[in-house]
């Protein structure tokens, strides 16, 4: 009986760790964000938040600094909402502070680790 006990809990971590592996190289496969800032709304892939949607904006430190966008409605901030600009990431970084200031979203600037 001991056996099969612990015979079910190593093939059912074995299907989950198979499983977080799929997960991992389909998101490394996932097409590039493509970030459109209309007036008063954010396109991210094939996703729209409206301004009055968005909590709050979250940029990391860095050199290559990490944008998470919080939505009203969620405690954390979700990954198809996270992304980096991979070529030069300042000037478009400070498009996406001015449009979130036009329209009266909060940006703060923390750490990743601290975003929750």
């Amino acid at each position: 009986m001991e056996n099969r006990i612990v015979y079910g809990f190593t093939l059912t971590f074995a299907i989950l760790l198979a499983v977080v592996a799929l997960v991992s190289l389909w998101q490394m496969r996932r097409p590039a964000y493509q970030l459109e800032l209309d007036r008063d709304k954010i396109k991210l892939r094939r996703r729209e938040l409206g301004s009055d949607r968005i909590k709050r904006i979250y940029v990391s430190k860095g050199e290559l600094p990490l944008v998470g966008i919080l939505p009203k409605r969620s405690g954390f901030v979700p990954n198809d909402y996270t992304f980096k600009f991979l070529e030069d990431p300042e000037p478009k970084i400070q498009e996406l502070l001015e449009w979130a200031s036009a329209n009266g979203v909060s940006v703060i600037h923390k750490e990743r680790a601290r975003w929750l």
